[in-house]
């Protein structure tokens, strides 16, 4: 993935999404702000990724249809964006999902399918229907596609922010980190961006530091959990 691959996601998602608000933080301290992906359809971020992997599809990898493991978010981003480009998507989420995610992915035309205790679980059987339906996977984080289309928000921030010392970054997989690091790193490499994972899910920090930090998926922030440590991103 390069900062072309970040701008022609850009390109493609352009016609369907706006840039979201960067809004000062009341209480965080003076030029602290917040990149509200939550005004954007379906409420994340995850939209800018699921949407540039439909749109990147080839006429055949329409036709297979779409399957992707998610904890929720990604699963309606990529339930909107094969909606858009007239694909089917199968959803698989861990039985904990909230109602209100397994609504979105229905609202939008997807199937989705509860299984699993974790991501892991999920994730499995996602991999194992795919393989034996030959549907095209789409990541949640470990896809090019994602990762490109999460850069776009990196572009907006420098964009809006133009003299930005420092971005953090929430971190479970990756693929959010990897887009925003590559398009702001490419621009302005004097630009620090830090990730931060949830004290109780420490895969991607277990990963990078050759840790072993226990890991038990207890947080309200559940779109951050899963033992990520044998599963990070490779793009």
């Amino acid at each position: 993935m390069t900062l072309a691959d970040i701008a022609l996601a850009r390109y493609r998602i352009a016609p369907y999404l706006s840039p979201t608000p960067l809004e000062a933080a009341a209480g965080l301290g003076d030029g602290v702000c917040l990149k509200l992906e939550n005004t954007n359809k379906t409420h994340s971020f995850k939209i800018r990724g699921a949407l540039n992997a439909a749109l990147a599809l080839d006429a055949a990898g329409r036709e297979r249809g779409l399957i992707a493991a998610s904890s929720g978010n990604h699963a309606q981003a990529l339930a909107y964006g094969a909606q858009q480009v007239g694909a089917r998507a199968r959803i698989l989420m861990p039985e904990h999902t909230p109602q209100r995610k397994v609504d979105g992915v229905r609202r939008y035309g997807g199937e989705a399918v509860l299984f699993g205790r974790s991501y892991d679980e999920t994730e499995a059987e996602a991999r194992r229907q795919q393989a034996a339906e030959g549907m095209t996977f789409v990541s949640p984080y470990n896809d090019a596609h994602v990762a490109a289309g999460a850069g776009t928000i990196g572009l907006e921030i420098l964009e809006q922010m133009p003299d930005v010392e420092r971005v953090v970054v929430c971190v479970s997989g990756g693929g959010l980190i990897a887009g925003i690091a590559t398009a702001v790193k490419s621009l302005r490499p004097d630009v620090e961006v830090i990730g931060v994972n949830a004290d109780t899910s420490p895969g991607m920090y277990n990963a990078f530091y050759n840790d072993n930090l226990s890991h038990n998926n207890d947080t309200l922030a559940e779109a951050l959990s899963g033992d990520i440590e044998a599963g990070c991103i490779t793009v």
